[in-house]
């Protein structure tokens, strides 16, 4: 079983912030199913950014995942080609088509910027877009009270 630890300062995870990491590792990068498996509650698990937004959990997703590795590996993705194997059991043999990979590039980009939290937070964007209407709404009555040319 693979295990995190992270100390620094008040940056500790708890333990079942640890196990979580590990489970998550372990089933393949399902934060839900391995916050379950960890012993969070099903409707915790629903909203995996209670974990992923911590303090321990954000200094972990540093430590192991720094900006600069992701960037590399980013850049690689990015240009990771495809391969077919053409042939019978025995006689395979791989050939480089030169297209990109575009669906290594999705799962590893998506993956990794869930981890860090680097999606925007839809909250945030709605409360965003209902500020801007309601901006909208006042200019809209400022001008109607205005004689034309704003005079």
């Amino acid at each position: 079983m693979c295990r995190f630890f992270v100390k620094s300062g008040k940056k500790n995870m708890t333990t079942k912030q640890k196990l979580a990491a590990s489970k998550m590792v372990e089933n393949g990068g399902n934060i839900g199913k391995a916050m379950v498996a960890a012993g969070y509650s099903p409707a915790t698990a629903k909203t995996p950014q209670k974990l992923t937004k911590s303090k321990g959990w954000q200094a972990l997703m540093k430590k192991h995942f720094p900006d600069t590795l992701l960037a590399k590996r980013h850049n690689d993705l990015l240009n990771k080609k495809e391969y077919i194997v053409i042939g019978k059991k025995g006689e395979r043999e791989v050939v480089p088509t030169g297209e990109i990979d575009a669906n290594a590039v999705a799962r590893g980009l998506d993956m990794a910027y869930k981890l860090k939290s680097k999606y925007p937070n839809k909250q945030l964007d709605d409360e965003s877009n209902q500020v801007s209407q309601e901006i909208r709404e006042v200019v809209f009555r400022i001008r109607t009270i205005l004689p034309k040319g704003g005079q």
